[in-house]
C-alpha cells in the first residue's frame, strides 16, 4: 500500500475516534455507534461507526467544506445508496429523452444544477421526495429556457419539447 495512502487511513481512524469520544452517537440517528475493533462488535452489527460527510457529493457546499460526521453504518451506506439511486434514475431519463451522452462531470454538474432549483435542497442531504425523472425534466426545463451550466444540447434532430410534455405529469 502506498505511503501516501496509509497517512490517509491512519488520519481518517485518529478522526472517527476524536468525534466518537467526543459524542459516540449517530449524527443521523442518534444510535449509539461502536468503534472497529470493539469486543463484542460482532454481536452488535449495524451499529459500527463511520466517518460520513455532512454534505451530498453533489451539494456545493461539498467542495467548500469537507466536513465528516460519525454516522452509523446503516446511516452512511443508505444515503450513499439513495444518492446513486436518484443520480442514476437521473441520467437514465436524460438518455430516453434523446439528449447527448454526457461526460461524467457534466452529468454531475446537471445532477446538482437540477438539485440547486430544490427548495430541500438548503440542508446537507437529498431533499426527502427527490426523484430522480423528476429532476431530469426540470433539468430540461432549464436547458429550453437558455441555461446551461453543462453545455449539454439534445441530439440533432429531435423534438424534446414534445417528449417532454408526453412524459411530464
Amino acid at each position: 500500500m502506498a505511503r501516501k495512502r496509509r497517512k490517509e487511513i491512519r488520519q481518517d481512524k485518529l478522526r472517527r475516534h476524536a468525534l466518537w469520544l467526543a459524542d459516540p452517537r449517530c449524527h443521523w440517528c442518534g444510535r449509539h455507534t461502536l468503534l472497529p475493533g470493539t469486543p463484542g462488535l460482532k454481536a452488535a452489527a449495524g451499529i459500527t461507526a463511520t466517518l460520513d460527510h455532512l454534505y451530498s457529493r453533489f451539494h456545493p457546499e461539498r467542495g467548500r467544506d469537507s466536513a465528516t460526521v460519525l454516522s452509523c453504518a446503516p446511516c452512511n451506506a443508505g444515503r450513499s445508496r439513495r444518492e446513486n439511486l436518484v443520480f442514476r434514475d437521473f441520467v437514465w431519463t436524460l438518455k430516453v429523452l434523446g439528449w447527448r451522452t454526457l461526460t461524467n462531470r457534466q452529468k454531475v454538474a446537471a445532477f446538482a444544477a437540477a438539485l440547486s432549483v430544490q427548495a430541500g435542497w438548503r440542508s446537507a442531504h437529498l431533499p426527502a421526495d427527490a426523484d430522480g425523472q423528476a429532476l431530469a425534466l426540470v433539468y430540461l426545463k432549464m436547458q429550453q429556457a437558455g441555461a446551461s451550466p453543462t453545455g449539454a444540447s439534445p441530439t440533432r434532430g429531435r423534438d424534446t419539447h414534445s417528449v417532454t410534455r408526453s412524459i411530464a405529469p
